[in-house]
C-alpha cells in the first residue's frame, strides 16, 4: 500500500498542462470583465447629461 495526495492523483502527469489550462481561464475571464466595465462605463458616460438634467 502507498500513500499518495489526493491532488498527485487526481492531476498525475497532466499537472503542468493543467495549470496552462486554468492560466488561460483566467485570462479569457479577465478580458471579459474589463469588456463589461467598459460597457457599463460607455453607457454611463452616454447618458450622463440625461442623469444631470433629471438631477
Amino acid at each position: 500500500m502507498r500513500l499518495v495526495f489526493l491532488q498527485e492523483a487526481i492531476l498525475g502527469k497532466f499537472r503542468k498542462t493543467f495549470l496552462i489550462l486554468m492560466g488561460s481561464v483566467a485570462v479569457v475571464l479577465l478580458i471579459a470583465c474589463a469588456n463589461v466595465g467598459n460597457l457599463i462605463l460607455a453607457m454611463f458616460l452616454a447618458r450622463r447629461k440625461e442623469i444631470a438634467i433629471r438631477l
